[in-house]
């Protein structure tokens, strides 16, 4: 049996593993540096994760919960701007940092993009397509609508805004966003 793990080392194990992967991206992160931010052994972390992707995609999640994204008050309008609000005023702070180097990380890193891609946006996505046709169920918007199209519009241009013109996204954006495609 032996004794039971201690979920504060998972905590602590995240919270390095998030930190490190802000500051210096997916490249700089080992297994060795996060034991040592965290105040734990190597062996601590491998029974509990496989490997480094495993570690990092679970601090992610850790950090952005898919609750943070699973807005439904029965108003698609409100629910968007809700959730690119909160998309935006994150992408002013830390998320901007690991999405750029995010960004970079996972077209150099097949395995990182993989699991990236199935196990945080492939999930975050189903919720939002899900949130949108029930909203033209409810007759909120047209029956023809592009669901597929509609769910990746809004984060892409607050991500496109980030990446390319080198700004977070700011409310006014966010309102732009919600007037001239979910009214």
């Amino acid at each position: 049996m032996g004794r039971p793990r201690d979920p504060h080392v998972d905590e602590a194990v995240l919270q390095a593993a998030f930190a490190m992967l802000a500051e210096v991206g997916y490249e700089g992160v080992t297994i060795e540096a996060v034991a040592h931010a965290a105040g734990v052994s190597k062996n601590a972390i491998y029974r509990r994760w496989p490997d480094k992707v495993a570690v990092v995609l679970d601090a992610l999640r850790h950090a952005v919960p898919e609750e943070r994204h699973q807005v439904d008050t029965g108003d698609i309008r409100a629910d968007m701007a809700a959730m690119l609000t909160e998309m935006a005023a994150a992408l002013a702070g830390i998320d901007g940092r690991l999405a750029l180097s995010l960004a970079s990380d996972i077209t150099r890193h097949p395995e990182l993009a993989d699991a990236f891609r199935s196990q945080l946006v492939e999930p975050r996505r189903a919720l939002l397509q899900a949130r949108v046709r029930r909203a033209v169920e409810a007759g909120q918007l047209p029956a023809s609508s592009d669901v597929e199209l509609l769910t990746e519009i809004g984060p892409a241009l607050l991500y496109h805004r980030l990446l390319f013109d080198g700004v977070a996204p700011d409310e006014d954006y966010v309102r732009r966003i919600v007037a001239q495609f979910w009214t």
